[in-house]
């Protein structure tokens, strides 16, 4: 009650918040933090955040954890300790279902306490679309597309923003699989649900990419699957699936200005159903 006899209009308190709130940011690297002046100035990776509505406990996280060499299961095992998924609890009547899941996931599930295991599982059972019967993983699963895809791209950004290029491929085949709703080691006709999981397989496991499959003619691809009725279907799809020729020319400006010229040309046939009615 004193200090609300002294600063009727809490402008002190007000103040010292507002303080202790930039300590904090500044002890993040999402703003620089004058104490004396009070002058505030963000960087980029606060930039990122405020964007991407990342947490400062996550961006913690990323300062302490993110490596500028970083493989499948640490990038996964990352996002799944991400302050956004703190709420995601593990249940007694989930852990069944987890552990086959576990078993059958394509990336191995590496650290973390058990949370950070079921979210990691579930991000994974996400991209796969593979099938969940526990009513609250379904649930968690919705939860978990919500934020996870927003996560990877925050991650792509700041690894970008620091010149990490392993880091930025990483990420981004990352941000692609979470909103395919595929991995990125997939077939690529893999998205098109016109086809049957075992032809998809075939093609998988025999390698067949899909420049072959755009050279070949429907016959053949039907001897390689050995299934002549999906030959001509499948070189539809592969003819329609985005492909581009590019070229590229660079000019040095200045030592560290670099002018790049860049040439695309589309080189598959466009379909409404497929790719939407504008081009």
């Amino acid at each position: 009650w004193h200090e609300l006899a002294d600063d009727p209009l809490l402008g002190g308190k007000r103040e010292q918040l507002v303080r202790a709130a930039c300590e904090i940011l500044d002890k993040n690297m999402m703003i620089r933090f004058d104490e004396n002046t009070g002058l505030m100035q963000f960087t980029e990776t606060g930039r990122i955040a405020s964007h991407l509505y990342i947490t400062h406990e996550t961006i913690e996280l990323y300062n302490e954890k993110l490596h500028e060499t970083m493989e499948d299961s640490q990038i996964l095992g990352l996002i799944s300790e991400c302050h956004e998924f703190q709420n995601l609890n593990l249940r007694d009547d989930e852990v069944k279902e987890l552990e086959d899941m576990e078993n059958r996931v394509a990336i191995p599930v590496v650290g973390g306490d058990e949370r950070c295991k079921k979210i990691n599982i579930l991000t994974q059972a996400m991209i796969s679309q593979a099938k969940i019967s526990t009513f609250s993983l379904v649930s968690d699963v919705n939860y978990i597309n919500q934020s996870a895809g927003r996560l990877c791209r925050s991650l792509f950004e700041i690894s970008l923003q620091r010149n990490w290029a392993g880091n930025c491929l990483s990420f981004l085949k990352y941000c692609v699989s979470m909103e395919r709703k595929s991995w990125f080691f997939n077939h690529p006709l893999r998205q098109f649900n016109a086809l049957p999981e075992e032809i998809v397989r075939k093609l998988e496991t025999r390698l067949v990419s899909m420049p072959r499959l755009q050279d070949l003619d429907s016959m053949e691809i039907g001897k390689i699957i050995t299934n002549m009725r999906y030959g001509p279907l499948i070189k539809q799809l592969a003819m329609q699936f985005p492909t581009f020729n590019l070229e590229a020319s660079c000019q040095p400006i200045t030592r560290q200005i670099l002018r790049v010229k860049l040439s695309i040309e589309p080189t598959f046939e466009w379909a409404d159903g497929l790719h939407g009615g504008a081009q």
